[in-house]
Parts: structure tokens; sequence; C-alpha cells
């Protein structure tokens, strides 16, 4: 299988949150699209959306809680299958370039995007605003947005959240490098057979009441096996 859960985590800018990680058993960027900007030019992408498991990801929420992930696959391939309702998983879509960003939230679809030096701005009347978290040293995801929740957990937000895009020397996408990618690499190894839907539906009903969870740290919504 190809799915990792985290009860507890101390990354720092996400904070002490359940996680999870997939990965392409094998191929680590297996379950990523080919459009991703971070993959190396030799991974092994998926070429569709494992519909299965995305329904299973909407459905994610612990009791009384929220969800979160991001996906790098268009909105057209998964906007259907559930998410961005009441009780079910945020999915934000990763744009690649602020225009592609700018029309997607137009679409009303919850989107980020990252750049060097992000900074608060109106571009074609949407509103640009920073990820807190990059901006300051006692926010986390785990207290974003205090009571409200992270701003990445509200799909019906009326701005665009853009990250700092951190230059990696290697392989720019930030979760093969440091620790994460030791996780991320382990995740392939996980043996069951249950499905990743039904492994991620069972873990999360065993979650604490209330809990934020932060989807896919590492990893996404594609078919796994179903490579270019």
């Amino acid at each position: 299988m190809s799915i990792k859960f985290l009860d507890m985590s101390a990354q720092r800018k996400t904070g002490n949150m359940p996680q999870t990680y997939r990965s392409g058993g094998e191929d680590m960027y297996g379950s990523c699209p080919d459009k991703c900007p971070l993959k190396p030019a030799d991974a092994k992408t998926a070429t569709e959306v494992d519909e299965a498991y995305a329904r299973a990801l909407a459905k994610s929420v612990p009791r009384n809680g929220v969800s979160f992930s991001y996906s790098h696959f268009s909105p057209e391939k998964w906007k259907g299958f559930g998410f961005n309702k009441p009780k079910r998983t945020t999915l934000n879509y990763s744009a690649s370039t602020q225009e592609e960003a700018i029309q997607s939230f137009k679409d009303g679809i919850p989107t980020v995007w990252a750049e060097e030096n992000p900074s608060a701005r109106k571009v074609d009347g949407v509103q640009l605003m920073p990820c807190p978290a990059d901006k300051h040293d006692h926010i986390q995801c785990v207290n974003c947005g205090g009571s409200a929740g992270p701003i990445c957990a509200r799909p019906d937000r009326k701005f665009i959240v853009v990250f700092k895009w951190k230059q990696w020397k290697k392989i720019p996408c930030y979760a093969a490098n440091g620790y994460v990618k030791f996780t991320w690499k382990n995740t392939g190894k996980v043996l069951s057979n249950m499905t990743d839907g039904e492994r991620l539906l069972e873990w999360v009903k065993q979650l604490p009441f209330g809990s934020t969870v932060r989807h896919h740290i590492a990893g996404d919504i594609g078919k796994v096996g179903k490579h270019e």
C-alpha cells in the first residue's frame, strides 16, 4: 500500500497534528501528476486521479474536526468527488503560476500557490495573502486562524494563500528534502490488504474529537500504478 499515518508530529510548520503521507509505492512521486512543477524529471507519476481514494479522502474528517490538503491535479479531475463541502475535507488546488491560481479562484476553487517573496496584494480583483506560518514563527498550521481553524481548511475563503517558495539545491520538491523525505520514502513499504481509502477512513475514526488533520504532507490523489 502507499499511505502512512502519523497521530502526532514534531514538524515545525504544521505543529503537533495528525498527518498523512501518500506515495506511489516504488516511486515516491507515483501518486503525483506529471504537471507538478516540483518533481524530478525522471519521476514515475500518476496519469489519473484515484476516484475511490479521492472520495474516501473527502470523507476523512474527524468528529467535530477539520481536514485539509492540496493537489496539483487539475480541479476538473476531482471537484465532483465531494471535497470543499460542510463536514468534508478541504482540498486546495496548488497552482503552478499566478495566472493559473487566479483563474482557479475565480472558478470557485480554494487555491494556493508559491513564490519567492510572498506579499499581500490584489491582482485582477483577487486578494492574495501570504501564509501566516511563513511570516510569523509563533504561527503553525495547528494554531493558524485561531478558533476558526486553519485558513487552508476554509473552502469558502475570499483570498488565495501564497506560500514561500524555498529553493532546494537538488530537487525542488520540499518533501524530497530533510526529515520529510525519510517518512515519505518509507511510506511505500507499508503492507496491508486494505486499500488506501479504506485504511484512511479507519484511521480518521480513531482520532480525538475535534482534531485538525493535514492530509498528504507529501503525495497526492493519483492512482498508484498508473504511471507516465
